[in-house]
């Protein structure tokens, strides 16, 4: 799978620009629907997929994604380097949200979420998916390198059961590390990394569904309770029915109404500051 480019849109607010960090496997075309709801905003615009050539490399190791970004970094340093532009970040699922924390976690950006006035989470974060799960990911991602043959179904078959067993190896690793070694959770996965950040922005928006076979919504839901603890102005909507990453597909109005409400609060809060 070939890395796709980066679209930078700017729009009539070039103050503000939403990062869209988008599912395994989407087409710009895509996100580009997501990109025209903040339009209606006038918000700018730069959305992103992050290609992961290694697709059994563990979703939960913070090492994992440091290099599947180099294709968005030209376009995101032009905009970085504007000094009066905040960003508004949308991530979708894991593949979106490894794509940001790499982002974050690169020494040229250590203040991204200082500059971040809101934060979507589109069918994410999670910590540990289910093997069925994890096993349509790599359906998607790698089927495409193997023919319709008897022999080319039964190595794919082989290449994903090989491939799971390895995330379910790689999980267990961790949480070794962590109950025997007393390794912190936050400095090896992304979902702890992000939990325990000191400056996630305040204003956060959840959108999940129960129905979502490939991202747990109990962990999303243990994601945003832990900030709501904490104090941070948290929106949620569990649309209990609609698959993976296709909660706008099957609900658009109420998708897009929840949405221009949070950019909304975002851009009146913003506006009252200067």
């Amino acid at each position: 799978m070939n890395q796709q480019p980066s679209v930078l849109e700017w729009n009539e607010n070039r103050e503000v620009v939403a990062l869209i960090f988008g599912w395994a496997g989407a087409q710009d075309k895509n996100l580009k629907k997501y990109a025209d709801l903040y339009k209606e905003h006038g918000i700018s615009t730069l959305r992103y997929t992050a290609c992961y050539q290694g697709a059994g490399k563990s979703i939960y190791g913070l090492h994992s994604s440091d290099g599947a970004i180099e294709a968005l970094l030209a376009d995101f340093c032009s905009v970085w380097k504007r000094k009066e532009v905040q960003f508004i970040i949308q991530c979708m699922s894991m593949n979106g949200t490894m794509a940001m924390v790499s982002l974050i976690r690169r020494e040229e950006f250590p203040d991204l979420f200082n500059r971040t006035i809101g934060i979507v989470f589109d069918s994410c974060p999670i910590y540990a998916d289910s093997w069925d799960g994890y096993s349509q990911v790599l359906d998607f991602q790698i089927g495409g390198h193997f023919g319709n043959s008897l022999f080319g179904l039964f190595s794919k078959k082989l290449a994903i059961w090989l491939m799971v067993q390895k995330q379910g190896y790689n999980y267990y690793e961790m949480k070794f590390k962590n109950v025997m070694l007393g390794y912190e959770l936050k400095d090896m996965m992304h979902y702890y990394f992000l939990r325990e950040h000191p400056n996630i922005p305040m204003k956060q928006l959840y959108l999940y569904s129960d129905a979502d076979v490939i991202c747990d919504s109990r962990q999303i839901q243990q994601f945003h309770e832990t900030h709501l603890r904490q104090g941070k102005d948290v929106t949620f909507k569990n649309f209990i029915d609609s698959k993976h990453v296709e909660h706008h597909r099957k609900y658009p109005k109420e998708y897009t109404k929840i949405l221009d409400d949070f950019l909304t609060s975002l851009l009146k809060k913003n506006t009252s500051k200067l």
